[in-house]
């Protein structure tokens, strides 16, 4: 029975943008070989996508329609197989801009506690931080 590894470029975690250039790429292990694929799963079927011969689907210009579930399947000498769903989600630009600055308020926020217990002056500014920080987040 085939198995099947999925990879993505740019990595999983990362954020994909629309108008960033995409790739999932689907290997499978069997005996004999088997050409992996690509699916983009619809309300009624599994159309098949143009895939690379070595199983890479690419995007160049990746849009927000783009986003949905993907599966890599092959047909081997033991019937069809499937691999299971990924989730491809394109986000706006905007979108990742403000989802960026959360992510970067998050680090400097706990780069600042991490050094009050190094610095105890940091301390007072981080609870100044702090204050403001909950005003913010009030009138929001």
């Amino acid at each position: 029975m085939p198995s099947f590894s999925i990879s993505r470029e740019p990595g999983f975690g990362f954020p994909i943008v629309e108008g960033m250039t995409v790739s999932l790429k689907c290997e499978i292990d069997a005996n004999p070989l088997s050409i992996p694929k690509w699916n983009r799963e619809s309300k009624t079927s599994l159309p098949q996508l143009e895939t690379n011969h070595d199983g890479t689907l690419n995007f160049t210009y990746i849009k927000k329609h783009d986003s949905g579930w993907y599966r890599c399947t092959t047909q081997h000498e033991f019937g069809y197989f499937a691999s299971f769903a990924y989730f491809l989600n394109v986000r706006d630009p905007g979108q990742f801009n403000k989802l960026m600055f959360i992510f970067f308020y998050k680090i400097v926020f706990m780069h600042l506690f991490s050094m009050q217990r190094i610095f105890p002056k940091y301390k007072m500014f981080c609870n100044r931080i702090l204050m403001e920080n909950q005003s913010i987040r009030i009138l929001k």
